[in-house]
């Protein structure tokens, strides 16, 4: 029972010790992200996310720019949906949320681009099949 106790006890005191705060995981993550490792960046700003339980302004933010530039569009595109909600007016109109709306606007672009080239790719008409027998034949 008492080497049960210790090995608890050291196990808890370890993961207190070593335990990162969100702050410290979120200057992690804009880390990764400086570093063009957007992959990390990501998974650990959505961990970071997670764990406060409650949208931030800066976490949106920093997954809006590391979707984007990680070609996760659509994931983007709903990062910076929710960065315009939790950001008053005043600064979605300000110089500082600039580099945020060209990066939306050419987001926009590019999933016009893939919304036009998925509908291309349907209305492909496939051969007949009669077309096709005759070939096998």
């Amino acid at each position: 029972m008492l080497k049960k106790s210790i090995l608890i006890i050291a196990t808890l005191s370890y993961c207190f010790v070593y335990a990162q705060t969100p702050k410290q995981n979120f200057a992690k993550a804009e880390e990764f992200y400086k570093n063009a490792n957007y992959k990390e960046a990501i998974t650990l700003a959505e961990s970071v996310k997670k764990s406060l339980g409650r949208l931030n302004p800066k976490i949106e933010a920093l997954l809006f720019m590391a979707y984007h530039n990680n070609e996760e569009y659509l994931k983007a595109k709903i990062a910076f949906e929710t960065l315009k909600r939790l950001v008053p007016d005043s600064l979605e109109n300000s110089d500082a949320f600039i580099l945020y709306k060209i990066t939306s606007d050419q987001l926009d672009i590019q999933l016009t681009e893939l919304e036009t080239a998925f509908d291309e790719e349907q209305n492909k008409i496939p051969p007949s099949l009669f077309y096709r027998r005759t070939i096998c034949q």
